[in-house]
């Protein structure tokens, strides 16, 4: 029997996969984002979910927090830890000559933006910046000599998704040059 796997992989954000994890009232698919499952499958791309600190720390049941709400010792621990566990299966697949596609973020999420839009204090000033999440795996990639994986985010409104899903499969489709 031939082996057909592709050796392509993606890490994705947890709530891509599962939109019931999200925070109460924020949720835009009933479950998974299909949009980008169809594209990734379509490349060919396994899908490997990267856990929700968000939901390790408050669970379930939860109110959408800004950014700022989160940048706390406790959760910056709870996305270390998450941050290492990934790091460890990003380097699994390195290391066993899989490709790692990238890392692929959702927008305006606390831990899992790419960029991130936060008020400041109690001025109204918004500051451009990475979810927690992102930010400590930043970290450990930096830590282990991975520099090279990018690190994209969905945007889930209608209009954007499509742009985004041609960016994801433009992005695949490079790797394969």
């Amino acid at each position: 029997m031939k082996d057909v796997r592709s050796k392509k992989v993606i890490f994705v954000a947890y709530c891509l996969l599962d939109q019931n994890a999200r925070a109460t009232g924020i949720a835009k698919y009933s479950g998974p984002v299909h949009e980008v499952l169809e594209t990734l499958m379509r490349k060919k791309v396994g899908i490997i979910q990267m856990p929700c600190p968000e939901l390790l720390h408050k669970g379930l049941d939860r109110l959408p927090y800004p950014r700022n709400w989160y940048d706390n010792k406790e959760f910056r621990r709870v996305c270390r830890r998450c941050a290492q566990q990934v790091v460890k299966h990003v380097m699994r697949y390195v290391e066993n000559k899989y490709q790692v596609v990238g890392i692929l973020g959702i927008e305006n999420s606390p831990s899992c933006a790419v960029e991130v839009f936060q008020s400041e204090g109690k001025r109204v000033k918004l500051v451009k910046s990475k979810g927690i999440f992102i930010e400590e795996l930043l970290e450990e990639f930096r830590s282990k000599g991975l520099n090279n994986i990018p690190i994209i985010e969905m945007h889930l409104n209608r209009r954007r998704i499509k742009t985004t899903c041609k960016e994801l499969e433009k992005l695949v489709t490079s790797l394969e040059l």
